[in-house]
């Protein structure tokens, strides 16, 4: 009797287990991300890209960005972080400091076929997305958005 119950268990356990396979192989996703330190050191900006469940990163899906800034000391103190939805392929961001206190970061998608991880091959930015444009405000200690971009956002 106890052999046929450990079998009926073995059976239950190895169909659960098929049927959660798919499931859990297809609720995972691409993450990437970096940072950019500010010119004189003080700050970081981290940014997050997040690809759409179940799906290849290069195909056009919904993407999500999380931009966190932080001080760049041991306390790491967040000043600044927002999650950002858009539509795109295999996209990346850079950031762009004017000064410590002025930051643009670009969203951007690589060329079809494009391997921004080969370091022998300079890859060009084609589709800018979108600007994000941010400024330290000094009175609150905290980075905020901004409508201004930097002059220098190639």
């Amino acid at each position: 009797m106890i052999g046929k119950n450990n079998t009926i268990k073995s059976i239950w356990f190895l169909v659960l287990l098929a049927v959660l396979a798919p499931i859990i192989s297809g609720c995972t996703r691409t993450v990437t991300g970096g940072c950019s330190v500010s010119p004189d050191t003080k700050y970081c900006v981290y940014g997050r890209l997040y690809g759409a469940y179940g799906h290849s990163f290069m195909s056009r899906t919904s993407k999500t960005i999380r931009i966190s800034i932080e001080t760049n000391n041991g306390s790491k103190k967040v000043l600044f972080q927002k999650d950002y939805k858009f539509v795109g392929s295999y996209v990346g961001w850079d950031a762009v400091w004017r000064d410590s206190t002025i930051l643009n970061v670009n969203v951007f998608e690589y060329p079809p076929g494009a391997n921004p991880y080969n370091l022998n091959v300079k890859i060009p930015k084609t589709n800018l997305l979108f600007t994000l444009a941010y400024a330290l405000d000094s009175r609150m200690g905290k980075f905020t958005e901004t409508t201004e971009q930097s002059k220098t956002s190639d």
